[in-house]
């Protein structure tokens, strides 16, 4: 019996160091909040592409693409956006944090867990890096006092403006 407890803790180990020597970790992304979207996680990452406008209410296609990339792990959840956006339309302007009725560049992300509209988090970036994070409860109560531990960033290129953040899973709770 103790001879079998030492080959199944030495196979335990072998199997650990083989995991750790070749990087491998299956539950905690190496994704650095840069606002790069270049770690192999973002090519493993859900896509949605297909989105209409909104404002004003036409339902149409929009000139400029969007596409925004959600990997998950055990340690926390990553967004991704790629908004397609001339270089001499984007608005940098910086504001307060939770400033949410305001006209400028963002993101914004709204998490539902339960998928009942009960209780939901808000989190989005503008291209100047300003934060805004809500709690919405019974579907329209949004509740600008809760500061989330999330982290985001974002970059340009000439075609598109980046954002990416991560949360941590412990975030999640109303």
């Amino acid at each position: 019996m103790t001879q079998k407890i030492r080959q199944n803790s030495s196979l335990s180990l072998l199997a650990l160091l083989f995991f750790v020597f070749l990087g491998f970790n299956p539950i905690h992304a190496e994704i650095v909040i840069d606002g790069e979207l270049n770690e192999a996680e973002w090519k493993q990452a859900q896509a949605f592409e297909d989105f209409v406008v909104t404002r004003p209410f036409s339902l149409e296609a929009p000139t400029y693409k969007t596409k925004v990339l959600v990997y998950s792990d055990l340690e926390g959840i990553y967004v991704g956006f790629v908004n397609q956006q001339p270089m001499e339309t984007r608005d940098r302007r910086r504001h307060n944090r939770d400033m949410l009725r305001q006209d400028y560049d963002r993101n914004v992300v709204v998490v539902d867990f339960d998928n009942k509209g009960n209780s939901a988090y808000m989190l989005g970036v503008s291209l100047s890096e300003s934060l805004i994070d809500f709690t919405i409860t019974n579907e329209s109560e949004i509740d600008g006092d809760w500061d989330g531990e999330w982290f985001a960033k974002t970059s340009e290129s000439e075609e598109n403006w980046y954002w990416e953040s991560s949360s941590f899973l412990g975030l999640w709770y109303l």
